[in-house]
Protein backbone atom coordinates (compact mmCIF):
# COMPACT_ATOMS: atom_id res chain seq x y z
CA UNK A 1 0.00 0.00 0.00
CA UNK A 2 1.73 3.31 -0.91
CA UNK A 3 1.21 6.83 1.16
CA UNK A 4 0.43 9.87 -0.43
CA UNK A 5 3.29 12.41 1.11
CA UNK A 6 2.47 14.94 3.29
CA UNK A 7 2.19 18.46 1.26
CA UNK A 8 2.34 21.96 3.02
CA UNK A 9 -0.80 24.32 2.75
CA UNK A 10 -1.33 25.19 -0.74
CA UNK A 11 -1.31 29.49 -1.55
CA UNK A 12 -4.61 30.86 -2.44
CA UNK A 13 -6.44 29.43 -5.01
CA UNK A 14 -4.26 25.99 -5.69
CA UNK A 15 -4.68 22.60 -4.51
CA UNK A 16 -2.41 20.70 -3.40
CA UNK A 17 0.52 22.99 -4.00
CA UNK A 18 3.85 22.94 -1.87
CA UNK A 19 5.60 26.16 -1.88
CA UNK A 20 8.09 26.48 -4.02
CA UNK A 21 11.95 25.70 -2.64
CA UNK A 22 13.07 29.09 -4.56
CA UNK A 23 10.66 30.85 -2.08
CA UNK A 24 12.87 30.14 0.98
CA UNK A 25 15.90 30.90 -0.48
CA UNK A 26 14.45 34.38 -1.83
CA UNK A 27 14.46 35.23 2.04
CA UNK A 28 18.29 35.33 1.78
CA UNK A 29 19.96 38.94 1.31
CA UNK A 30 21.65 39.27 -1.93
CA UNK A 31 21.57 35.67 -3.01
CA UNK A 32 18.05 35.15 -2.46
CA UNK A 33 17.57 37.67 -6.08
CA UNK A 34 19.36 35.37 -8.16
CA UNK A 35 16.83 32.86 -6.42
CA UNK A 36 14.32 34.92 -8.24
CA UNK A 37 16.01 34.95 -11.81
CA UNK A 38 16.59 31.25 -11.38
CA UNK A 39 12.83 30.82 -11.03
CA UNK A 40 11.80 33.18 -14.00
CA UNK A 41 14.35 30.91 -16.03
CA UNK A 42 12.37 27.76 -15.13
CA UNK A 43 9.05 29.80 -15.82
CA UNK A 44 10.02 31.41 -19.06
CA UNK A 45 9.69 35.00 -17.43
CA UNK A 46 12.33 37.02 -18.99
CA UNK A 47 10.91 40.28 -16.66
CA UNK A 48 11.73 37.88 -12.96
CA UNK A 49 15.22 37.21 -15.08
CA UNK A 50 16.05 40.77 -16.12
CA UNK A 51 14.72 41.75 -12.73
CA UNK A 52 16.10 38.95 -10.54
CA UNK A 53 19.58 39.28 -12.16
CA UNK A 54 20.05 43.21 -11.54
CA UNK A 55 18.77 43.22 -7.96
CA UNK A 56 21.40 40.56 -7.16
CA UNK A 57 23.99 42.74 -8.80
CA UNK A 58 23.12 45.73 -7.51
CA UNK A 59 22.91 44.39 -3.58
CA UNK A 60 26.27 42.69 -4.11
CA UNK A 61 28.28 45.44 -5.28
CA UNK A 62 26.28 47.75 -2.66
CA UNK A 63 26.70 45.14 0.40
CA UNK A 64 30.65 46.06 0.38
CA UNK A 65 29.70 49.66 0.77
CA UNK A 66 28.54 50.57 4.33
CA UNK A 67 26.71 53.51 3.41
CA UNK A 68 24.67 51.91 0.66
CA UNK A 69 23.53 49.61 3.59
CA UNK A 70 19.71 50.89 3.31
CA UNK A 71 19.76 50.23 -0.19
CA UNK A 72 20.74 46.57 0.89
CA UNK A 73 18.08 46.25 2.94
CA UNK A 74 15.43 47.74 0.56
CA UNK A 75 16.40 45.32 -1.94
CA UNK A 76 16.32 42.41 0.45
CA UNK A 77 12.56 43.27 1.82
CA UNK A 78 11.86 43.87 -1.71
CA UNK A 79 12.51 40.02 -3.02
CA UNK A 80 10.74 38.85 0.03
CA UNK A 81 7.70 39.90 -0.74
CA UNK A 82 8.21 39.69 -4.59
CA UNK A 83 8.76 35.97 -4.28
CA UNK A 84 5.95 35.93 -1.74
CA UNK A 85 3.49 37.22 -4.13
CA UNK A 86 4.29 35.29 -6.60
CA UNK A 87 4.85 32.00 -5.92
CA UNK A 88 1.63 31.23 -7.51
CA UNK A 89 2.23 32.12 -10.63
CA UNK A 90 5.35 30.26 -10.71
CA UNK A 91 3.59 26.99 -10.03
CA UNK A 92 1.08 27.82 -12.55
CA UNK A 93 3.79 27.74 -15.28
CA UNK A 94 6.02 25.14 -14.18
CA UNK A 95 3.83 22.48 -12.93
CA UNK A 96 2.34 19.90 -15.22
CA UNK A 97 -1.26 20.63 -16.34
CA UNK A 98 -4.12 18.67 -14.24
CA UNK A 99 -1.83 18.75 -11.36
CA UNK A 100 -2.75 21.48 -9.32
CA UNK A 101 -6.58 22.85 -9.61
CA UNK A 102 -7.97 25.91 -9.06
CA UNK A 103 -10.30 26.66 -6.67
CA UNK A 104 -11.33 30.31 -7.31
CA UNK A 105 -11.92 32.47 -10.40
CA UNK A 106 -8.95 34.16 -9.87
CA UNK A 107 -6.48 31.29 -10.35
CA UNK A 108 -8.95 29.52 -13.22
CA UNK A 109 -8.59 32.87 -15.00
CA UNK A 110 -4.89 32.84 -15.00
CA UNK A 111 -4.86 29.44 -15.93
CA UNK A 112 -6.84 30.12 -18.84
CA UNK A 113 -4.36 32.94 -20.23
CA UNK A 114 -1.31 29.52 -19.81
CA UNK A 115 -3.52 26.79 -20.96
CA UNK A 116 -6.34 28.08 -22.85
CA UNK A 117 -9.96 27.92 -22.22
CA UNK A 118 -11.54 24.14 -21.74
CA UNK A 119 -14.19 23.54 -24.18
CA UNK A 120 -16.48 21.69 -21.88
CA UNK A 121 -18.50 20.20 -24.86
CA UNK A 122 -15.98 18.16 -25.95
CA UNK A 123 -13.52 17.76 -22.94
CA UNK A 124 -13.04 14.58 -21.48
CA UNK A 125 -13.93 12.68 -18.28
CA UNK A 126 -10.35 12.88 -17.21
CA UNK A 127 -9.25 16.50 -18.29
CA UNK A 128 -12.77 17.15 -15.92
CA UNK A 129 -11.29 16.02 -13.12
CA UNK A 130 -7.60 15.56 -13.73
CA UNK A 131 -7.36 19.88 -14.90
CA UNK A 132 -10.56 21.23 -13.84
CA UNK A 133 -11.05 19.43 -10.35
CA UNK A 134 -15.17 18.28 -11.03
CA UNK A 135 -16.12 15.57 -8.86
CA UNK A 136 -16.09 12.18 -10.54
CA UNK A 137 -19.88 11.81 -10.24
CA UNK A 138 -20.42 14.98 -11.81
CA UNK A 139 -18.33 14.43 -14.41
CA UNK A 140 -19.84 10.85 -15.13
CA UNK A 141 -23.09 13.46 -15.76
CA UNK A 142 -21.52 15.80 -18.03
CA UNK A 143 -19.79 12.27 -20.06
CA UNK A 144 -23.51 11.46 -20.26
CA UNK A 145 -24.66 14.16 -21.93
CA UNK A 146 -21.75 14.32 -24.01
CA UNK A 147 -23.16 10.93 -25.22
CA UNK A 148 -26.48 11.66 -25.57
CA UNK A 149 -25.30 14.40 -27.76
CA UNK A 150 -26.55 17.42 -25.61
CA UNK A 151 -23.95 20.22 -25.83
CA UNK A 152 -23.98 22.91 -22.90
CA UNK A 153 -24.14 26.77 -23.98
CA UNK A 154 -23.27 28.55 -20.75
CA UNK A 155 -22.48 27.78 -16.95
CA UNK A 156 -26.19 28.38 -15.88
CA UNK A 157 -27.06 25.73 -18.18
CA UNK A 158 -24.61 22.90 -16.25
CA UNK A 159 -26.23 24.01 -13.50
CA UNK A 160 -29.86 23.78 -14.46
CA UNK A 161 -29.68 21.06 -16.97
CA UNK A 162 -27.15 18.84 -15.33
CA UNK A 163 -27.79 19.55 -12.14
CA UNK A 164 -24.01 20.34 -10.91
CA UNK A 165 -23.94 21.93 -7.90
CA UNK A 166 -22.52 25.55 -8.09
CA UNK A 167 -20.07 25.06 -5.48
CA UNK A 168 -18.17 22.97 -7.88
CA UNK A 169 -18.42 24.96 -10.81
CA UNK A 170 -18.77 28.63 -10.82
CA UNK A 171 -14.98 29.67 -9.93
CA UNK A 172 -14.37 27.59 -13.06
CA UNK A 173 -16.30 30.15 -15.37
CA UNK A 174 -13.12 31.98 -16.70
CA UNK A 175 -11.91 28.73 -17.53
CA UNK A 176 -14.79 27.08 -19.37
CA UNK A 177 -16.15 27.50 -23.17
CA UNK A 178 -18.74 26.53 -25.00
CA UNK A 179 -18.34 24.66 -27.97
CA UNK A 180 -21.01 24.33 -31.15
CA UNK A 181 -24.78 23.30 -29.83
CA UNK A 182 -28.03 22.17 -31.28
CA UNK A 183 -29.86 24.84 -32.46
CA UNK A 184 -32.72 25.72 -30.11
CA UNK A 185 -35.95 27.75 -29.80
CA UNK A 186 -35.62 30.57 -27.63
CA UNK A 187 -36.97 31.14 -24.39
CA UNK A 188 -37.19 27.40 -23.65
CA UNK A 189 -36.31 25.60 -20.73
CA UNK A 190 -36.35 21.89 -19.01
CA UNK A 191 -38.47 23.04 -16.51
CA UNK A 192 -41.15 22.81 -18.84
CA UNK A 193 -41.61 18.91 -18.35
CA UNK A 194 -42.93 19.67 -14.90
CA UNK A 195 -45.79 21.83 -16.35
CA UNK A 196 -47.00 21.22 -19.33
CA UNK A 197 -49.30 18.71 -20.43
CA UNK A 198 -48.99 16.11 -23.01
CA UNK A 199 -50.52 18.52 -25.89
CA UNK A 200 -48.31 21.63 -24.94
CA UNK A 201 -45.30 19.29 -25.49
CA UNK A 202 -45.83 17.91 -28.54
CA UNK A 203 -46.13 21.58 -29.74
CA UNK A 204 -42.85 22.74 -28.03
CA UNK A 205 -41.86 19.52 -30.75
CA UNK A 206 -41.63 16.68 -28.54
CA UNK A 207 -42.68 13.28 -30.93
CA UNK A 208 -46.51 12.17 -29.09
CA UNK A 209 -45.55 9.13 -27.67
CA UNK A 210 -42.36 10.98 -26.17
CA UNK A 211 -44.93 13.73 -24.29
CA UNK A 212 -46.84 10.95 -23.20
CA UNK A 213 -44.51 9.13 -21.73
CA UNK A 214 -42.84 12.12 -20.09
CA UNK A 215 -46.97 13.33 -18.52
CA UNK A 216 -47.17 9.69 -17.16
CA UNK A 217 -44.18 9.02 -15.23
CA UNK A 218 -44.56 12.89 -14.03
CA UNK A 219 -48.08 12.31 -12.63
CA UNK A 220 -46.77 8.97 -11.20
CA UNK A 221 -44.10 9.62 -9.40
CA UNK A 222 -43.88 13.69 -9.23
CA UNK A 223 -41.71 16.29 -11.41
CA UNK A 224 -38.23 15.39 -12.47
CA UNK A 225 -35.25 17.43 -11.24
CA UNK A 226 -33.04 17.43 -13.74
CA UNK A 227 -32.92 16.40 -17.63
CA UNK A 228 -30.83 13.70 -16.67
CA UNK A 229 -33.80 12.48 -14.04
CA UNK A 230 -36.48 12.27 -17.22
CA UNK A 231 -33.72 10.17 -19.31
CA UNK A 232 -33.16 7.89 -15.35
CA UNK A 233 -36.82 8.01 -15.16
CA UNK A 234 -38.15 7.20 -18.30
CA UNK A 235 -35.35 5.80 -20.59
CA UNK A 236 -36.00 8.80 -23.24
CA UNK A 237 -32.77 9.32 -24.97
CA UNK A 238 -31.67 13.22 -23.94
CA UNK A 239 -31.34 14.00 -27.73
CA UNK A 240 -35.20 13.50 -28.35
CA UNK A 241 -35.84 16.48 -25.81
CA UNK A 242 -33.68 18.70 -27.36
CA UNK A 243 -36.19 21.07 -28.50
CA UNK A 244 -37.31 21.95 -25.25
CA UNK A 245 -34.02 21.95 -23.14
Amino acid sequence: MSLTPYRPPAPDGLVSAPTPRWVWVACIPVVGAAAIAFAGYRANLKSWVIGGSLAFGVSFLASGVSSLGPLVSLLWFGQIGFAWFNRQEFLLRTSPKGSLKPRDAQTAARLAKIYGRADINNISKDEMVGFLGIPIVYANVIEEFHKEGFAFADLEELKDVAGIPGEYIDHLAPLLSYGVRYQQTLNTSWHRLNTLSSQELVVCGLEPEVAQKICQERALKGTFNSVLDVKARTGIPINALRNII
